[in-house]
């Protein structure tokens, strides 16, 4: 065998360094794509879960308090204020009914914005324009927290909270008074926020990998 071939061959087997340096610049910008990617496909399962779980949730409640059978109570209950109700009264048996009706309103008002949510998320383009809706809520939380702009919420996640509900016109017993949080936007916060994993102790942490 000639030497001059088998040089050839052991150069032809070598692959050129710019090959090399293309497809290792390729390979971590391909690998973040894919993580992104699966990333928000889970954002969009749990926001759909949630969605679903939450108008469960909501009905339940709905049909909890619409159930509830008070007894007849006519002890008056005297409000002393400056407001209009001053010095007005109302029965221990009429103050549990308006309690019972604003709840039941209430949670009508989630179940409506539930089954929008949900009628907006059934498509993929819809889904898809519902998170990126979601995600432009949180960093503007995020930015307004940060420029002193909802001290008041304590927390960027909260005013995310108070945003959302805001968007979605929701208003306190009676239609007055602003809601700032409830059981559902607490849940689709949860949802937009990737869980995080378990804690690891230091003996976790300090153990060797198997086989060393």
């Amino acid at each position: 065998m000639q030497m001059g071939t088998v040089e050839n061959k052991a150069q032809d087997a070598v692959e050129p360094d710019w090959m090399r340096e293309f497809f290792d610049s390729c390979q971590p910008a391909a690998q973040a794509a894919d993580w992104q990617a699966c990333e928000r496909a889970e954002t969009l399962s749990r926001l759909r879960s949630t969605v679903a779980e939450q108008a469960c949730r909501a009905q339940k409640e709905h049909d909890d308090w619409q159930s509830r059978v008070y007894k007849r109570n006519t002890h008056q209950v005297e409000f002393h204020g400056d407001g209009p109700c001053r010095n007005g009264g109302m029965s221990v048996g009429a103050i549990n009914e308006s309690r019972r009706h604003n709840a039941m309103d209430a949670l009508t008002k989630e179940r409506i914005e539930l089954d929008k949510l949900s009628r907006a998320m059934s498509t993929d383009t819809g889904a898809e324009r519902t998170l990126v809706m979601l995600e432009g809520l949180l960093e503007l939380a995020r930015v307004n927290f940060k420029k002193g702009l909802g001290d008041w919420a304590g927390s960027a996640d909260v005013l995310f909270e108070s945003y959302l509900l805001e968007d979605l016109k929701f208003r306190g017993p009676g239609g007055k008074g602003n809601v700032t949080s409830n059981a559902m936007s607490r849940a689709m916060l949860a949802a937009m926020k990737a869980p995080e994993g378990p804690e690891l102790s230091e003996a976790d942490e300090e153990a060797p990998a198997p086989g060393m």
